[in-house]
């Protein structure tokens, strides 16, 4: 866990406010990660639309090889 991410979680056990620089920071990890994630799963749709093109394109024909 980074340091931003543990001041966070200790102000909110604390009941404490979240110092701003804290919040800006959190927010932009987040907002890296989602991008990261909306990359990831373009990928994987591509990726997986590929395997099935080649799928159809290497399927053995019914009852032979």
């Amino acid at each position: 866990m980074g340091a931003a991410a543990r001041s966070v979680a200790a102000g909110v056990e604390n009941g404490s406010v979240i110092d701003e620089e804290v919040l800006k920071k959190t927010k932009k990890i987040l907002s890296d990660y989602d991008a990261q994630l909306a990359y990831l799963r373009k990928e994987l749709e591509e990726v997986q639309r590929e395997f099935r093109e080649w799928e159809a394109a290497n399927a053995t024909p019914a009852g032979g090889k």
